[in-house]
């Protein structure tokens, strides 16, 4: 396992602190007004309540195959309304958990017709994977699963009880051709039903994990947008240096927007012409979500380039391609004409046209559940 490395480096005078910080009073601002128009939104859905999905949210850890506590741990849910753009304000859950061995629940409703991301942030493990839904169905249930900090071989076992229900959960390997420890979760009434080795790099942070998965890199460069080139994504972030920042400052914004999921739904949603944004949508395993990474994504995956590169060499017979020196499409947009992408071999975070090509480096998110 090579040892992560998170964004925690000062960018051009302005460390990981006071960008934060700035983001933060970015993000609430207007907070209140956003509340009110929310609450006025629902009002007018008709006399009586609007539907609402109910969530109930699963969260565990694992920290090396072993269970870890989640215990004192955050859910964080993200919601937009893709018929105006419209972000409503970010809700947070705490986490209470007695025991490791089981669940923490986490329960909250959500308006139909909102697209969401759902995920969990947890000291001491990697975040959670970042899953979008849209909220449509009476009742839904939502696993998150965090994991050990680092860069692993990731795959997953499945396993079915007497009576029949079946539960997946997340197996790590070190290097490539470690054997995995399959039934670190099985319990005594439970046997195998299903699984999945080496599925993909798992690449786990405090901030934000996610997968590398085969197929994920463009074998031709694509532009970000070419017919709708001039044109703002409906409640899109844009990091650029006219909204209150200096370049600096929002190149260093940029780089910390781990994001891409909820950017990539955004994206689709809105715009017809996005073939990088599209690309990445097109996953070759149904249990993954896949998507355009955001900018602090693939700074993620540069910072981590030589562990990731020396577990694909060791692992015989995969077919993930190994992280090279080309410029990759984020899903950060700077604005209405631009957006930012990364060179892998400088780690430079760079505002391009959105007509320029580059490459697409596609990320995935897993599901532990399928109804």
């Amino acid at each position: 396992m090579g040892k992560i490395n998170d964004i925690n480096t000062p960018w051009n005078g302005h460390t990981h602190a006071e960008v934060e910080t700035f983001l933060k009073e970015q993000l609430n601002k207007g907070t209140e007004e956003r509340e009110e128009l929310a609450e006025s939104l629902s009002g007018k859905v008709g006399k009586s309540d609007p539907a609402l999905e109910h969530v109930v949210v699963k969260i565990r850890g694992n920290d090396g195959n072993e269970s870890a506590s989640v215990n004192g741990g955050k859910v964080y849910v993200k919601s937009y309304d893709p018929a105006t753009g419209f972000n409503y304000p970010i809700r947070e859950f705490s986490i209470s958990q007695a025991d490791a061995d089981e669940y923490a629940i986490v329960e909250f409703d959500i308006r139909y017709g909102l697209h969401y991301t759902v995920y969990s942030i947890v000291s001491g493990l990697g975040a959670s994977f970042r899953l979008v839904f849209t909220a449509c169905k009476e009742s839904r249930e939502v696993f998150l699963w965090n994991c050990s900090l680092g860069v692993w071989k990731y795959g997953w076992y499945a396993v079915m009880d007497e009576d029949n229900n079946s539960r997946i959960y997340p197996v790590l390997q070190a290097n490539g051709d470690e054997e995995p420890d399959s039934e670190w979760d099985t319990r005594e009434d439970e046997s195998m039903d299903d699984g999945g080795w080496g599925v993909g790099v798992l690449v786990s942070t405090a901030t934000a994990s996610f997968l590398l998965m085969s197929g994920n890199k463009s074998s031709q460069t694509l532009y970000w947008s070419k017919q709708n080139f001039g044109r703002s994504v409906p409640g899109l972030e844009e990091y650029f240096y006219t909204n209150g920042m200096n370049w600096e400052a929002a190149q260093a914004a940029a780089a910390l927007d781990m994001e891409g999921a909820l950017n990539s739904d955004k994206i689709l949603s809105s715009l017809i012409d996005c073939p990088a944004a599209l690309f990445a949508s097109q996953s070759n395993d149904w249990m993954a979500q896949q998507y355009l990474p955001g900018a602090g994504e693939l700074k993620t995956i540069y910072n981590n380039k030589a562990a990731i590169n020396s577990l694909l060499a060791d692992w015989e017979g995969s077919n993930i391609a190994s992280i090279d020196n080309s410029w990759h499409w984020s899903s950060s947009a700077s604005s209405l004409r631009n957006a930012w992408g990364v060179d892998m071999d400088t780690g430079d975070v760079g505002n391009l046209y959105k007509y320029y090509t580059t490459y697409v480096l596609a990320v995935s998110a897993f599901h532990y559940y399928y109804d």
